[in-house]
């Protein structure tokens, strides 16, 4: 074999070689792409749910299709059976409470018509002594104590009406407008 035949030969082999080793480098860039300044364009939709919680269940697969209105994955319920389970004690212990300061008022006003009505007896006595002394028929003495326990009893009566502002104070508004049970009520409604 002469020296241009070998030299030929190696020649087709090398580029048979380098063609056979070009494409199969080019069928794995083909599956395996590269680059250092790729952009990829897809259609990507965000997703958030309108509260926040610890995922129990997803319902999907990724880039599985879904349709508009499709359960994509549960919310734990714990955390908000219990913030409603609280806010309705407290709804509860709200009219409780307002129970309680309705039933002060109501004692309250009872103990008024019971000074009202001392008040009114000892009124009379002390008109009643203050006569029988002009008279001579009682002591001065009796008439001095038939009109403190009058004077008394002025008191207890503007101490009863005292008390009963105070506790009407204390209740606000009654029914649906007390105050506190519209709070305790809407912030049961908003976490149920």
């Amino acid at each position: 074999m002469d020296k241009t035949l070998k030299t030929r030969v190696a020649i087709i082999c090398a580029t048979v070689t380098t063609l056979v080793f070009a494409v199969l480098y080019w069928q794995y860039l083909s599956a395996h792409p590269t680059t250092e300044d790729a952009y990829v364009n897809s259609h990507r939709a965000t997703i958030s749910s309108q509260v926040t919680g610890k995922v129990a269940a997803v319902h999907v697969v990724d880039n599985q299709f879904v349709k508009k209105g499709e359960l994509l994955f549960d919310i734990d319920p714990k955390p908000f059976l219990i913030t409603r389970d609280k806010l309705r004690a407290q709804l509860q212990l709200t009219q409780q409470a307002v129970n309680v300061n309705t039933d002060g008022v109501d004692a309250a006003q009872s103990k008024v018509e019971q000074a009202r009505a001392v008040l009114n007896k000892e009124r009379k006595n002390a008109q009643r002594f203050a006569t029988l002394s002009a008279q001579g028929k009682v002591s001065k003495a009796e008439a001095d104590s038939a009109n403190t326990a009058f004077k008394v009893a002025e008191g207890n009566f503007a101490a009863m009406i005292s008390a009963l502002r105070q506790s009407q104070q204390t209740l606000g508004k009654t029914g649906k407008e007390n105050a506190a049970l519209r709070v305790a009520l809407a912030l049961s409604l908003i976490h149920i």
